[in-house]
């Protein structure tokens, strides 16, 4: 697996260099089982419901928006990592800020040895990591906090070697970014924006609205209602999927 131009890998930190090894023994042992074109639950139905073609497929890039971390983003990310998972490829988490608690995810179950957390020195690591875990063909998705460090490394030509990484490789990527981005070019396949919603006395736990507000090649929208239960982790519908008063919402980009 070569490496992003101009980056040179005799300078990796430890931990990357740990991540190249771990990436070269999963792309000989794990394939995750469920190949081909075929679309992928998100483990999420409402989530399902509101996406193109009712679910991911292998080698797509998804963008979450939240205006701060700590807003609902992550953690359907990561519920549709886990789910994921299942196909029996690995998942990477990239954490520059190293802020991950892989226990704090519930239901990882045996899962979590077929997790790596990767903490990158910097930008240019964060970058090559990304690219690597996308490209390896036993990894079943790779989760990523697009930090400031890591933005400023994200030109238009890094984007798109991240775009054709995925499609290689077949992994599934995603992405948590500021809600900022929601106007800036992209080379994901789908944009979401994740934001909180007052909570309701009737409510069992936190409530976010997801919009789709990019996607690559369609002209599609809509809004979702979801609700995270406290005591379970389980994510649900908390109300009747909409559609968007505005469903044509494309950020300028591929």
């Amino acid at each position: 697996m070569s490496g992003p131009k101009n980056h040179n890998p005799n300078k990796h930190s430890a931990a990357i260099e740990q991540l190249a090894q771990q990436l070269r023994r999963y792309e000989r042992t794990l394939q995750p089982t469920a190949g081909g074109n075929g679309v992928l639950s998100t483990g999420i139905a409402a989530l399902d419901g509101l996406l193109p073609d009712g679910g991911i497929s292998r080698g797509m890039l998804l963008e979450w928006l939240s205006e701060k971390t700590g807003g609902g983003a992550g953690t359907l990310a990561f519920t549709v990592a886990v789910q994921l998972m299942r196909a029996d490829g690995a998942c990477v988490v990239i954490d520059p800020a190293a802020s991950f608690y892989p226990p704090a995810i519930g239901k990882l179950g045996d899962d979590l040895q077929r997790m790596i957390v990767v903490h990158p020195a910097n930008g240019g690591d964060a970058l090559w990591a990304l690219e690597q875990s996308l490209r390896c063909r036993g990894v079943a998705v790779v989760v990523c906090r697009l930090g400031q460090a890591f933005e400023r490394e994200l030109h238009h030509h890094a984007y798109r070697r991240l775009q054709l990484a995925a499609e290689t490789g077949g992994a599934i990527g995603l992405l948590l970014r500021p809600a900022r981005y929601r106007v800036h070019p992209t080379w994901a396949d789908v944009r979401l924006l994740v934001e909180p919603l007052p909570t309701v006395n009737s409510s069992k736990g936190r409530q976010l609205q997801v919009e789709l507000i990019h996607c690559r090649g369609r002209n599609c929208g809509g809004i979702v209602t979801l609700e995270i239960d406290d005591e379970t982790g389980d994510v649900r519908l908390a109300s009747g999927l909409a559609t968007a008063t505005n469903p044509v919402r494309r950020a300028a980009g591929a």
